[in-house]
Parts: C-alpha cells; sequence; structure tokens
C-alpha cells in the first residue's frame, strides 16, 4: 500500500510540475573584470603582442611575431608580488632576421623558455636554404649573467623543409618537447603537417627522438597547428582534417590512439589542451544557432564509452549566447577542475569564458572581460592558466591598432550544483523531476544539465533518472543527501505512471 501510495503521490507531483517547464532557465554567469593589465614596454601598433601566451604560476611569456618588421619577439615577465607584473626580459634570437616572425609560439618552464619563428629560413653549409622552416631557439634564465634569459640554443628539425613553419606550436611537459610544423608537406601531402618530438637533459640541450604524421593522409589537413601534452599523451590539432589527434606514448614511442570529431563544427582542433584525463578541443568557426562562426568547444574524458576511449563529456557554449563571428574556441587552457575558452570576437572586442567542474558536470562560471576593451581587441586570442589564475591575450589592442595587450583574471569557481537539480534552486524535487519527465526518452544535441541530461551524454534517461533520485531532497531541504534505492524505481514508475493514467482514462 505504501509502495502503491509513493507511485500515485510522484506522479501526480510530476503531472503538475510539467505546467511549470517555461520557467527553467540557464542561468548567466557574472562578468569577472581584469586583476591587472601589462604590455610590452616600448610596443608599437602592429607588432601582435599577445599572438602567443604560456604561463608557468608567476612569469607569463607573450610572443609578439609582428613586432620590428616581423623579425618578431618574445617578453618574460614576472609577478610583482601583488596582482602585477613586471617586464624582464625581451627576448630576440641574435640570429633573427626581418620576416621570421619570433614568438609565434612560447613556453616557459623553470628555468627555460622556448620560441619559436615558423617563418624563419634556415641555412645548412651555408648553401642551401629553406626559406618558411621554421626554428625554435632556447633561452636560459641565467644565460650571459644573472637573470638575464640569454640565448642558450636552436633547435631544427634534423631535416628541415622548406615552408613547413617548424615552430607553428609548441608544448613542454618535464623534458619532452613538442613542435609543430603545421605547413609541412608530408610526400604528396601539400601543408599535410607534422610534429616534432625532443628529449631534453633538464639544462636546454634537446634533441629528436621522432617524427609524427597521422595515418590517414589529406591535403591541407595542418596537423600541429595547435597541441598539448601531459605526461604519455598528447593531443595534436589539425583543423583541416576537422580532427584532433591523440597519441599516447607506449615503450618509448608515441603512438596514434585515436582521432577526435564532432559533427557538424568546422576548424574543430584550432585549440586544443590536456591535463590527466581530459581533454578540451576548440571548433571556432562552428555556425551555431543559426550564428554565423559563433564558435564552440568540447571536453572529451578518458575511458568514457569504454577503456582507453576519449568520449565526449560536455559541449561548451558562451553563456551570454553565441554571437556571428564571436570565434570561440580560438584558444583553449586546463588545470584541475578549470577550464578558460577564448572567444577573440565576441561583443566586438572579445572576452573569454571560465568554467569549473561541479557536480560532475562543466558549468560556466564567468565572463572574463576587460574593463579598457575596445572593438577590434581581440580578448582572447590566446589563454593560459595556472590553477585559478588565467593569461588572456588581445593582440588588437588598441581597438584594432594591433599594439597588444594582455590581462589576468581570477577564474571564479562555479556555482555548487547538486546532481539532479535543473533549476538551481537547491532542491532535488518534483519541479526538477518535472522537466526530467518533459524530456524523457528524447535525444537532442542541445540537451543541457539543465534540461535533464545530468551526465551529459545528450539523452534523457534512466541513467538520468537515477541520478536525480539519488539526491532527492524534496521541497525545503538544502543540499543533497542519497536515498534508498528502491526511490529509483518509484521514480520511473513515478514518470511513467501519468501517461498509463490518461491512457485509463481515455479507455
Amino acid at each position: 500500500m505504501h509502495c502503491e501510495r509513493g507511485f500515485i503521490l510522484l506522479g501526480l507531483a510530476l503531472v503538475v510540475g510539467l505546467s511549470y517547464l517555461g520557467l527553467v532557465s540557464e542561468a548567466q554567469a557574472l562578468v569577472v573584470n581584469e586583476n591587472t593589465k601589462f604590455a610590452a614596454t616600448g610596443g608599437a601598433a602592429g607588432d601582435r603582442f599577445g599572438y602567443s601566451v604560456a604561463f608557468d604560476g608567476t612569469r607569463p611569456i607573450v610572443g609578439s611575431r609582428y613586432d620590428d618588421a616581423e623579425k618578431g619577439s618574445a617578453y618574460v615577465f614576472q609577478s610583482d608580488g601583488g596582482s602585477g607584473y613586471i617586464q624582464l626580459k625581451k627576448l630576440v634570437p641574435g640570429d633573427a632576421f626581418a620576416g621570421d616572425q619570433v614568438g609565434s609560439s612560447v613556453v616557459i618552464s623553470g628555468d627555460l623558455a622556448l620560441v619559436g619563428g615558423y617563418k624563419a629560413d634556415v641555412t645548412v653549409g651555408e648553401i642551401d636554404l629553406y626559406t618558411d622552416a621554421g626554428a625554435v631557439w632556447v633561452f636560459k634564465k641565467d644565460e650571459g649573467g644573472t637573470d638575464n634569459w640569454g640565448q642558450f640554443a636552436k633547435l631544427l628539425p634534423d631535416t628541415p623543409v622548406a615552408g613547413a613553419t617548424f615552430g607553428s606550436a609548441i608544448a613542454l611537459d618535464g623534458n619532452t618537447l613538442l613542435v609543430g610544423a603545421q605547413n609541412e608537406d608530408t610526400g604528396p601531402i601539400i601543408n599535410g603537417g607534422a610534429v616534432y618530438v625532443f628529449e631534453g637533459d633538464g639544462a636546454g640541450n634537446f634533441t629528436q627522438v621522432q617524427k609524427i604524421v597521422p595515418t590517414v593522409d589529406t591535403t591541407y589537413r595542418y596537423f600541429g597547428q595547435s597541441l598539448d601534452l601531459d605526461g604519455d599523451t598528447m593531443v595534436v590539432g589539425s583543423y583541416g582534417r576537422n580532427k584532433a589527434y591523440v597519441f599516447e606514448k607506449d615503450a618509448g614511442t608515441w603512438v596514434e590512439q585515436m582521432s577526435l570529431t564532432v559533427t557538424g563544427t568546422t576548424y574543430f582542433g584550432t585549440g586544443t589542451s590536456i591535463q590527466d584525463d581530459t581533454i578540451v578541443v576548440g571548433a571556432y568557426q562552428t555556425d551555431i544557432e543559426g550564428q554565423n562562426k559563433a564558435g564552440s568547444a568540447y571536453v572529451f574524458n578518458r575511458d568514457e564509452g569504454g577503456e582507453d576511449n576519449w568520449g565526449q563529456v560536455a559541449e561548451l557554449l558562451p553563456g551570454d549566447g553565441p554571437q556571428a563571428a564571436g570565434y570561440f574556441g580560438i584558444s583553449t587552457a586546463i588545470d584541475g577542475d578549470k577550464i578558460v575558452v577564448g572567444a577573440r570576437g565576441q561583443d566586438g572586442q572579445g572576452a573569454a569564458y571560465g568554467y569549473g567542474k561541479t557536480g560532475g558536470v562543466w558549468v560556466e562560471s564567468g565572463k572574463l572581460a576587460v574593463s579598457d576593451g575596445l572593438p577590434g581587441d581581440e580578448l582572447g586570442f590566446r589563454v593560459a592558466l595556472v590553477g585559478d589564475l588565467a593569461v588572456v591575450t588581445a593582440q588588437g589592442a588598441d581597438a584594432g591598432a594591433y599594439t597588444g595587450a594582455a590581462y589576468t583574471f581570477t577564474v571564479p569557481d562555479p556555482s555548487v550544483l547538486i546532481p539532479g537539480n535543473t533549476d538551481d534552486d537547491d532542491d532535488v524535487d518534483a519541479d526538477d523531476a518535472a522537466v526530467l519527465a518533459g524530456n524523457w526518452g528524447s535525444y537532442n544535441e542541445d540537451f543541457t544539465y539543465h534540461d535533464g541530461d545530468f551526465n551529459g551524454d545528450h539523452y534523457v534517461n534512466a541513467l538520468d533518472a537515477s541520478i536525480l533520485a539519488g539526491n532527492w531532497t524534496g521541497p525545503g531541504e538544502s543540499g543533497a543527501s542519497s536515498v534508498p534505492e528502491p526511490n529509483v524505481m518509484i521514480l520511473l514508475a513515478g514518470i511513467i505512471l501519468p501517461a498509463f493514467l490518461r491512457r485509463g482514462r481515455r479507455g
């Protein structure tokens, strides 16, 4: 008798709750302004300071690839102990020339700073000239004097290739260095792209150990335009193929594991980042809700959908809505349970968006916008993240003059989500069950947590009902609490019961 009464009461609650479905909406995240702004000393219009960025927690390094007739440069900054940053050194290789575009990529780790110049010409034996082959320079903190950040080495592939643009992207984790060469012709494949793997000794010396290309070759693939590395896993973007490739290190050799893609995206693979078991991939020219080149980004988890499979767990979009030419997803960064996504065209001046993981779900925590932003600034062109501190560049500042600037932000924690709570009212109750019931059995790529898709698989089904039942609190109770397993069956019956009741009345 008690079980039957539970069925009926929950079924009635669902029927009543359905009338309030129109009140459920996505919560809008707060706007977060910068902590500080910094720029290159002596920077000029057209320098594109902010074309690249990296951050080690206290020292940002920012590339300025059009500086000095496109010779290019990079700048190392140091925290002043407060919220500001002071310029330590402008890095310009002694053997760089106009047009090399030094600063096309940067990375900083410990006492080493590496800077790519992906348009550098390479001469071998003073005879063979490889135009636009590209190069990467290594600078050391105390080379040539204390805190001097002097030039230490120059890295080239074992066999330079004209037009390869070696140095289009770089990533360093421990002693393993990846260098992208996005325009390298691989055999008959024009602009196929390649990634070079170097191993270092910790003192700034690096030796090439492997060259990587995907197993499937297609013209204009641009493999290596973006890349990232964490331990024994790397991810490499290939926007011409609309893919990102995952490689794992096996007995000292990097082996392709799988490729990632999302149907309906454009330029998928332009922003890639990885940490532990999570990969983020941008698709910055994807049309969203009729908005041309609004952009999107996607989160994948290891072992999602099977062992060693990288399955999609979330689609990230700006909480204030997609915009035409917003270019959301042009850059991404991840650290811990936080993600930052750049959107260089949002609002005309650009923005970045912070996301946090709560209740097992990625949700927007704040829109990063600057107090002095102007149209054309391209804020969000590149992003870096350590902990909750993000560095976001605006290569178009000021007002599209392309002088460039960089800003730091504190990425806020997201509002705590209670699994099963669709309307953010702190209660998992009949209102949330009504949302679940209203979308029951449906698949929709746009379904979110607030539509009853609690596990992010775009379906609303028994898995989501189980999550809701497991966190049922009822009205007026704050926070989630477990309930006995039989209540899962009661919830499912309550969802299905109204249909049977209506069917019975018609009979």
